[in-house]
């Protein structure tokens, strides 16, 4: 997160930044289940996933409300806007990748997304480690520890 020390963003860009990055990863997700229509167990728990990351994108809108709505009382937000602009790239390759590809089997699915949050964990670490405000730490530290959960699940999927 340092490269955004000139902070040519505001902290409202950033967060929606972060939102629009679980929005993406909801969506990728919701295009695997759909690969699977006929093995309700991979396609729920792709569907779970989706929903989880949902729920990631309301905590950082919820986040970003209570910021704008009380600056003073948060530091500077340090997000490493570049980083997080270069996953929602990927993310959108992803996707079109996905919409465009013939089969796609469990063990792919599992190793493709254990891949994904692989790396929202440690650009959520990194985000972390570099924000001076406590309360962005924290959020960034529960969103890199679901993550990392989510890829073991994937990873005990894929076994």
């Amino acid at each position: 997160c340092s490269s955004d020390l000139d902070n040519k963003e505001t902290a409202g860009t950033k967060f929606e930044l972060a939102e629009h990055l679980e929005e993406i990863a909801a969506e990728i997700y919701t295009l695997i289940a759909k690969r699977f229509p006929d093995d309700a167990k991979t396609r729920q728990i792709f569907e779970r996933m989706a929903e989880e990351e949902r729920q990631h994108a309301e905590r950082i809108r919820m986040f970003k409300t209570r910021y704008l709505t009380n600056p003073k009382k948060f530091h500077e937000v340090l997000l490493d806007v570049e980083l997080i602009r270069s996953l929602i790239a990927e993310g959108e390759t992803l996707k079109t990748i996905l919409d465009r590809s013939p089969e796609l089997s469990h063990n792919e699915a599992m190793g493709l997304m254990f891949k994904i949050e692989e790396k929202f964990a440690t650009a959520h670490a990194h985000c972390m480690a570099s924000s001076s405000d406590p309360e962005v730490r924290q959020l960034f530290e529960l969103l890199s520890k679901q993550d990392r959960q989510h890829a073991e699940l994937l990873a005990k999927q894929n076994a």
